[in-house]
């Protein structure tokens, strides 16, 4: 549970009012797989976030009324939702101020629609790479940041020879295993510019 606390953090911490606690005092769009469970998860969160982070909520501005959630079914759906926002943004009508995306997580929304099979990994990638370019335009084009969190797979190789790496890092490691993210490292490395790996210790 701690990195989904983490990621809340992240997300209240942007919606809370600039002068008081260093935020940004905008609104946030959260877009995760949908789930018979997720809004109870995600309340469970909340009331875990509140009592270690009490501050955050003494405000007059409740930071989870800007955070709005949006359930995705699967990837071909969230290319639909991010070509709307896009339009949205654009539309000076709707006044939709967003000034964070996040993602959580991708890898749930393309695993549970393509096969492993050649056909599906090509039209995967295709996807992939189209969805990527839809969050760079927005965030270039209307200064939104974008989040997306990703899962990481065993990596099996011949003990490390293979020149595998990600971005400056040569060894991701956790729980004793040798690890990689879910995407694989060439697929992504052009599509995202920061890459961060969390652990718990």
């Amino acid at each position: 549970m701690r990195p989904k606390l983490n990621l809340l953090k992240l997300l209240f911490t942007f919606t809370a009012p600039t002068n008081s606690l260093n935020g940004i005092t905008a609104p946030v769009i959260s877009l995760t797989p949908s789930s018979p469970s997720r809004i109870a998860v995600f309340s469970q969160l909340v009331k875990s976030f509140h009592s270690t982070h009490p501050i955050l909520f003494e405000s007059a501005r409740d930071p989870t009324d800007h955070v709005f959630t949006r359930e995705v079914h699967d990837a071909h759906q969230l290319f639909d939702i991010l070509s709307h926002l896009s339009f949205c943004l654009e539309n000076k009508e709707t006044k939709l101020d967003v000034k964070m995306i996040v993602i959580d997580s991708i890898a749930a929304l393309f695993r549970s629609e393509f096969e492993n099979n050649a056909r599906d990994l090509k039209k995967r990638c295709d996807l992939f790479f189209r969805i990527s370019a839809c969050l760079k335009g927005i965030a270039k084009r209307f200064g939104v940041a974008v989040v997306v969190t990703n899962q990481v797979v065993d990596l099996m190789d011949d003990g490390g020879t293979s020149g595998v790496r990600v971005g400056n890092i040569e060894w991701l490691w956790t729980s004793g295993r040798r690890v990689c993210p879910a995407f694989g490292v060439c697929r992504g490395r052009n599509c995202v510019n920061t890459r961060l790996f969390f652990v718990l210790v």
